[in-house]
């Protein structure tokens, strides 16, 4: 397993701390035009071959512990759920870990 997305301290000198923490994915078209889709198109349904995802999400507690984050402190957030969403599938074990999926087939969302 390769470690992607590690962002050193030395990059944010001023903050000292976060309260929340953020994964995802977004698409840009002019407005009035149809969305391309994000991913590949699929909406997220626990196969990882199709939506996009992260797998083997963690984040750093004070004493550097890796945590996954639990499921009731998760919240989805989707601006055109009629193109895209987001899928929180806490710890799924071994081969993915604490993990989520996003993704759709975008189209005419509705701006």
């Amino acid at each position: 397993m390769e470690t992607l997305g590690y962002f050193p301290a030395s990059l944010f000198p001023k903050l000292t701390f976060a309260d929340q923490v953020g994964w995802g994915g977004s698409t840009a078209t002019p407005r009035g035009s149809p969305s391309p889709p994000m991913g590949s198109g699929y909406f997220p349904d626990n196969i990882f071959d199709h939506a996009a995802y992260f797998k083997y999400v963690t984040y750093q507690s004070d004493s550097r512990k890796d945590i996954g984050p639990d499921k009731s402190l998760i919240r989805t957030f989707s601006d055109k759920p009629k193109c895209f969403s987001a899928e929180y599938y806490g710890d799924q074990g071994r081969d993915v870990g604490f993990s989520l999926q996003f993704g759709g087939p975008g189209g005419n969302c509705g701006d």
